[in-house]
């Protein structure tokens, strides 16, 4: 039996309309709000065009994490907006964070990496990162002294993509946050279509402050272009439908 054409009229196609991440921020080197040098790594560090630029030494270990690096610190800015970032107010889900290197990157020399992420209290990190040893090059998903990671191969055209969850935690204050998981990606080419060469995960699950600041960690010659943008707690699709 024939199916007859059921007539929908000017029926809208219904789509949401509130925008769940802002816009890419970029971090620059006359930005940073703090600086964490445990192993004294870093000779200098500096703008220079799109990159920062650091100058300094390895890691003193074999496999390098966000601990045994040069840490820098920047505040938390909404880049839609300018203003400062209170993650407790519950409007903030987690951090997209993105970077691709210029001419020096962690394949220069072993024990050489480069960590992108959030960082909190008690140094508690979640990030996405590139490192080296004598024996490879590895995508990071990185907590502060260990990392879950993959084998992978960089090339000029690669970039990284890390998606970290910081979800504003339900408690009787409101002044903590659930540090939950990273997701890190390595891409191999930083236009689109771009084709994933690697990923992984980390998970974390640890309540900490809301005071998070985006860390930017470094051993050896590193030239970066790092980026990060704020993901937003999802609004509720059925008071933002829209229709075209």
């Amino acid at each position: 039996m024939p199916i007859a054409p059921v007539a929908v009229g000017d029926v809208d196609k219904p789509f949401s309309v509130v925008p769940q991440q802002t816009q890419w921020r970029r971090l620059i080197a006359s930005d940073i709000e703090s600086e964490v040098d445990p192993n004294s790594l870093k000779t200098s560090i500096a703008d220079a065009d799109t990159e920062i630029q650091f100058r300094g030494s390895v890691s003193p270990q074999a496999v390098t994490n966000v601990d045994d690096c040069y840490i820098a610190l920047f505040d938390v800015v909404d880049p839609d907006t300018g203003e400062a970032v209170d993650w407790s107010s519950g409007e903030y889900l987690g951090v997209d964070v993105w970077f691709k290197f210029g001419t020096n990157d962690p394949t220069g020399a072993a024990k050489s990496a480069c960590f992108l992420g959030a960082y909190g209290p008690s140094n508690t990190v979640l990030s996405t990162g590139l490192f080296t040893t004598a024996g490879g090059t590895f995508l990071a998903a990185g907590l502060y002294s260990n990392a879950d990671r993959n084998a992978t191969t960089l090339t000029d055209d690669s970039c990284f993509y890390g998606n970290i969850t910081v979800a504003p935690d339900d408690d009787e204050t409101n002044v903590n946050v659930l540090w939950a998981y990273t997701a890190a990606y390595h891409f191999d080419d930083a236009s689109t279509p771009g084709r994933l060469q690697s990923c992984l995960t980390a998970a974390l699950g640890s309540q900490a402050g809301a005071s998070i600041k985006i860390m930017l960690a470094m051993a050896g010659d590193i030239d970066v272009a790092p980026f990060y943008r704020l993901v937003k707690v999802p609004n509720d699709p059925q008071t933002s439908l829209s229709g075209n």
